[in-house]
């Protein structure tokens, strides 16, 4: 068997960045499936006011990069939402009012509907069509309250009875690999761990467990975006948490639009690289980028990770 390759992104702000060469190579390294985590067109950078106008002709400026059409239209496709794409900065969607975020809901679907979901009318979904691996992709705004509140809540009762349904081996196949997927960091920026009971849960279900898949063995990657940089984390339950953020965008240094300049540009997305011993993690990034992430290797029987 060949290795398999997974390409995953977010944050496209093409609004502003209509040159985006991460697109480019992303088909030169032709992946066999890609993931984009959300923030796919911005409604505004760091704005309160839910400018329906702004992420239309965002969407629309998205499309017309060639490169970018050329990928999803070559590439199989899954895709979420983040806080840009479902509203204004830090969008809750289980706060924000129904008609509001219905109307960004009815502009993800009709942009972002080439995108592969098994699950709809959800935005949450499973991928099963790789051999060996899982992919379950994770709505973290529509059902999203503010951290704040009394008991919080990220994905929601609903959708957290599904992951643990797609996790269990008496109800579905369990590949070698299961590969998780959201808008959010784990454990930066407006991450899960801002959540504590969800995020407990989470922890405990993607916790590594030795042993085949199918009798409740566990090699788990947590994949995210959000934070406009490459991160690479090994948890302490085992674990792996790979972040790419910034595809088409800025570092987000400062909340200043006018500030967008070319010191500023981010170009970041990773390549994950399976085979039937090895995964292996890249990160790519412009010449602007400081402290991109090493490459790593992980070793399938023992899921331990070593830079490349």
């Amino acid at each position: 068997m060949g290795a398999t390759k997974i390409a995953f992104v977010s944050c496209a702000y093409a609004t502003y960045r209509r040159d985006q060469p991460a697109w480019a190579q992303i088909l030169e390294a032709q992946p066999d499936l890609l993931l984009m985590l959300g923030d796919n067109a911005y409604m505004s950078w760091d704005g309160t006011d839910w400018l329906f106008d702004k992420l239309e002709d965002c969407y629309v400026d998205q499309f017309k990069v060639p490169t970018f059409r050329r990928l999803i239209d070559s590439v199989p496709t899954l895709a979420v939402w983040d806080d840009h794409d479902c509203g204004p900065n830090d969008t809750y969607g289980a706060e924000a009012p129904p008609d509001y975020l219905a109307t960004t809901r009815e502009k993800f679907d009709r942009w972002m509907g080439f995108a592969r979901n098994n699950n709809r009318p959800h935005m949450y979904c499973s991928y099963r069509d790789i051999p060996n691996v899982q992919v379950l992709m994770l709505d973290g705004r529509t059902y999203r309250t503010r951290p704040d509140k009394w008991k919080p809540v990220l994905f929601g009762q609903a959708q957290e009875q599904w992951l643990a349904e797609q996790l269990d081996p008496t109800l579905y196949r369990q590949p070698a690999i299961t590969i998780v997927a959201t808008g959010s960091a784990f454990s930066e920026g407006d991450s899960v761990s801002k959540y504590p009971a969800e995020a407990k849960r989470l922890r405990e279900l993607l916790a590594f467990r030795e042993g085949d898949a199918a009798d409740s063995g566990r090699r788990a990657l947590f994949l995210g975006g959000d934070i406009h940089r490459n991160h690479f984390f090994t948890h302490p339950e085992g674990f792996h948490e790979l972040i790419s953020s910034g595809v088409a965008c800025f570092k987000p240094r400062t909340y200043v639009e006018s500030e967008f300049v070319e010191s500023r540009y981010s170009d970041n997305w990773g390549l994950i690289t399976l085979d039937e011993s090895q995964v292996r993690v890249e990160f790519f990034a412009n010449a602007h980028t400081q402290g991109n992430p090493k490459a790593q290797v992980i070793d399938i029987a023992t899921w331990k990770a070593t830079p490349a």
